[in-house]
């Protein structure tokens, strides 16, 4: 099972890839974690010898069913990916279509916004902020 959910976010990180790919024209180069070697990132975009910018790609697959956005902030009673990932920008995809918003400003929007704590997944050892989806553009710029 964790395998097939890894391979499964591994497409989404691609996905992302091939869409900055037609929209960005000066793009040069497209890296992934290699094995999981970026612990702190998923994806890395160079543009030039001096521009690069890197990405972590987030999706909620049951956001169609809740009309929330989750955003998991610890698990095991340790921070999570919002705080633990060094990206520039954090992606959100869903459905079909991808937001992004760089994560420093994203953390303070949350801080700010009215949202329900909630604890799910793995014996309920994440916990995680639910927003409502009707602040999709208030948190995310859309690609």
């Amino acid at each position: 099972m964790f395998q097939e959910c890894l391979e499964k976010w591994r497409q989404k990180e691609k996905e992302f890839a091939i869409k900055m790919i037609q929209k960005e024209l000066n793009l040069l180069k497209v890296e992934f974690a290699p094995d999981e070697a970026f612990k702190d990132r998923d994806v890395k975009l160079t543009y030039n010898d001096w521009k690069e910018e890197t990405y972590e790609v987030k999706s909620d697959d049951k956001s169609i069913e809740t009309w929330n956005i989750c955003f998991e902030f610890a698990c095991n009673k340790k921070p999570s990916w919002i705080f633990n990932s060094k990206a520039d920008f954090i992606v959100y995809q869903i459905w079909w279509e991808y937001y992004i918003r760089e994560r420093w400003v994203l953390l303070a929007l949350l801080s700010n916004m009215q949202k329900e704590e909630v604890k799910w997944w793995d014996w309920n050892r994440a916990r995680m902020f639910l927003v409502n989806k009707d602040k999709l553009n208030l948190l995310f710029n859309k690609i």
